[in-house]
């Protein structure tokens, strides 16, 4: 779901338990945040190995955030 607040773009999607959220502006329109936050969730499902429980994002907690840092750094 994609939303514009005061020039801000804001793409969300719920996968299993877990919101993610990736918010951009200026260059950073629409497109480039929905193919950021497909490749986040596709991240998730892999490491998880399913759509992702509360219990199971806690639990994978370390390298989902190995993961999103070197998703974010490229």
């Amino acid at each position: 779901i994609v939303l514009l607040y005061r020039s801000v773009y804001i793409v969300y999607t719920v996968l299993g338990d877990v919101s993610v959220f990736v918010v951009g502006k200026d260059e950073y329109d629409e497109l480039a945040l929905s193919e950021a936050i497909f490749v986040i969730t596709s991240a998730l499902k892999d490491v998880c190995g399913k759509p992702p429980t509360e219990r199971l994002f806690l639990d994978k907690y370390g390298k989902i955030c190995l993961c999103l840092d070197e998703i974010v750094w490229k």
